[in-house]
């Protein structure tokens, strides 16, 4: 639903088929063809090895890529925070203001939309280097885009579905590294714990 949601929103040509990798497949692209975003969710408590761990942090930080997480239980938000915290160990979390661009652009985000709060009732980033290299929702945004949108009201799922078009765009579009080109990016990917260590791609044309 998310994909299908950006490309009727954003007019953006999206794929039908999804293609499954390692997280390590990620080192084989380069910083102009990686990824723009890495979907991160799920319901288990999960763990990822320190390789890929290492793989993560340069797709982060020498690729300019991005993560978006949306927890879907109590122990998907202390996993994921453990595994940034590993990963980021001098990068704190802290609360992505409503005015911030990511939350403003193409949608103004009205408030925190969120289905069931597992962690904090607000977005949390970690930012480095004056960009956002995560973004993470505990309110389970996963379940707003079902078709029955996890029951909540359609201000809110609506309000989760602004928010993924927000960071979808953000990150296809507006990548701060001057050899990218925003032609070139290729995948929005979508890893989910509750199939570990697998990456989930569909082609955004």
């Amino acid at each position: 639903n998310l994909l299908v949601e950006y490309g009727r929103r954003l007019k953006q040509k999206v794929s039908k088929k999804t293609e499954s990798m390692r997280i390590s497949r990620l080192k084989r692209f380069r910083p102009t063809k990686s990824p723009p975003l890495v979907f991160i969710t799920g319901q288990n408590r999960f763990t990822i090895p320190k390789t890929d761990r290492k793989t993560l942090k340069e797709y982060l930080l020498e690729k300019h890529g991005m993560i978006f997480a949306s927890a879907g239980s109590p122990k998907f938000d202390r996993s994921f925070k453990d595994v940034m915290s590993a990963m980021l160990p001098t990068v704190h979390p802290v609360a992505i203001p409503l005015d911030d661009p990511i939350q403003k652009f193409p949608y103004q985000i009205p408030f925190f939309p969120y289905v069931a709060p597992h962690g904090s009732k607000e977005s949390l980033g970690w930012k480095v280097e004056g960009r956002w290299v995560a973004f993470y929702h505990s309110g389970d945004i996963g379940d707003a885009r079902a078709d029955d949108h996890g029951g909540v009201r359609a201000d809110v799922w609506e309000a989760c579905y602004q928010l993924c078009c927000n960071a979808s765009l953000d990150r296809k579009s507006t990548r701060l590294h001057p050899s990218h080109n925003p032609t070139s990016y290729a995948f929005f990917c979508l890893y989910t714990t509750n199939h570990p260590f697998t990456l989930h791609f569909s082609c955004l044309a």
